[in-house]
């Protein structure tokens, strides 16, 4: 088994603060990009996912889904959000749930 690293990023990643080109000096192959906090795109989401593109890393994203929130709102917000940016996401797209929300 081959074991590969793959950090995820979002909104709590400053912009900058991320060398994507020295995290694959690093040994860093992939990257997985909170795209959406409940409906809401992360604010950051194009520019890291652009970033990370740019330094040739590979790339996928991820939802956060709110447990209070109806899923297929999510869904249909993030799959808008990705039909319109026109991404090739290698990974694909995750979800992320957890417990309740802000806990």
């Amino acid at each position: 088994m081959t074991v590969q690293k793959i950090v995820d990023i979002s909104v709590a990643q400053p912009l900058g603060s991320v060398d994507f080109a020295k995290a694959m000096l690093d040994g860093v192959v992939g990257c997985i990009v909170r795209a959406e906090y409940g409906k809401t795109i992360d604010a950051y989401f194009h520019r890291h996912i652009e970033a990370a593109m740019a330094a040739g890393m590979r790339v996928g994203c991820y939802a956060f889904q709110m447990t209070d929130a109806d899923p297929a709102d999510e869904v249909a917000a993030l799959a808008n959000e990705l039909r319109a940016s026109g991404y090739v996401l290698d990974y694909g797209v995750s979800l992320d749930v957890e417990t309740l929300n802000h806990q």
